[in-house]
Order: structure tokens, then C-alpha cells, then sequence
């Protein structure tokens, strides 16, 4: 964007921006770790429902990976497939969902002559 609307826009953007990366980089860094120091269990019961969790996820996710490893060639041919495919499906796509924003430049700057007093004349 330009112009006015560009000089609107820009600042809400740059901080919404800057807002998304810090969050990210705690997310990624500081969260982990004070989560680790504070939420950690003093004996580990295997009843815990979180360990139960991770059990099950973990005997659903190896079989996978290990196939997975075994067959590269099987899933770098459907991982450039679904690209392809995606692909082809963004170009047909359009535009129809991004609004369109014709608001003109219409901006109003009332200027008074200096000494001109608001109050009004009696």
C-alpha cells in the first residue's frame, strides 16, 4: 500500500508483526524451559494420564516412521504430488475472498486563517 493508506496501516502492521515474532521466540525458548523447572513431577507414576498419552502416541507414531524411513521414495513422491496438487489448486483458486478496499483519498484538512477565533462572533 501507498499514500495514505500505506501510512495508516503500516505502523498496525509492523507491530502486529513484531508482536507474532516475540510470541514465537518465547514460545520457542522461555516457555519450555521455566515449564520444565516448575511443572515438573516429583515421582513419576505410570497411572499419570500425560505418560498413558505419550505412550499411545508413541507406539501409533514409530510404526509410521519407521516405514516411513524404509519407503523415501514412496513419500517424497506423494510429498511432491500433494505440492504439485496444492499448487494447482491455488492457481484456480481466485480472488473472490480478499475484499475489495475502494475507499478513495478522501481526507478532509479544514484550515483557519491565523488569528481566527473559534468562538463564535457576537
Amino acid at each position: 500500500m501507498s499514500g495514505i493508506e500505506g501510512k495508516m496501516i503500516k505502523p498496525m502492521a509492523m507491530t502486529f508483526s513484531f508482536a507474532l515474532i516475540g510470541a514465537m521466540l518465547l514460545c520457542f525458548t522461555y516457555v519450555p524451559v521455566v515449564s520444565s523447572l516448575f511443572l515438573r513431577a516429583k515421582v513419576q507414576s505410570p497411572k499419570n494420564i500425560s505418560l498413558r498419552l505419550m505412550n499411545f502416541l508413541n507406539k501409533r507414531y514409530q510404526p509410521i516412521i519407521y516405514w516411513s524411513l524404509d519407503h523415501k521414495k514412496v513419500v517424497v513422491l506423494f510429498s511432491m504430488l500433494l505440492l504439485g496438487f496444492s499448487i494447482w489448486i491455488f492457481t484456480r483458486m481466485g480472488g473472490e475472498f480478499v475484499p475489495t478496499l475502494d475507499e478513495g483519498d478522501f481526507v478532509i484538512q479544514p484550515l483557519l486563517k491565523t488569528g481566527t477565533s473559534l468562538l463564535k462572533n457576537r
